[in-house]
């Protein structure tokens, strides 16, 4: 009885102590890039990013599968498109990766 929200349970009061470093997960997004998008991004610089995979059509027919995987993703509606090509862009993800949010 007597105890400010803040303090119960415990015996003495808590106060809130602000950490100088800045959570880039919880800063507000906005449309302009910034110190901690750079920050951020000189921490991804080690990273490496490989290329997507597709599907070999050569080996799924060797194999006796190229007929079960087209039906497999036509069911599922990915179509012709688990066997396409596609480019990587090692900066552009790494942009991107570097100005998303986690919450």
């Amino acid at each position: 009885m007597g105890r400010t929200r803040e303090a119960a349970g415990s015996s003495r009061g808590q106060s809130s102590t602000r950490s100088t470093s800045v959570n880039p997960n919880t800063r507000p997004i906005t449309k302009r890039w910034d110190s901690i998008d750079t920050k951020c991004l000189a921490a991804l610089s080690s990273v490496e990013v490989h290329p997507t995979r597709s599907g070999c059509r050569d080996a799924l027919s060797s194999l006796g599968l190229l007929e079960d995987a087209e039906t497999l993703f036509q069911t599922i509606g990915l179509g012709k498109a688990w066997c396409l090509e596609h480019f990587t862009y090692p900066k552009l993800v790494k942009e991107f990766l570097a100005t998303c949010r986690l919450r």
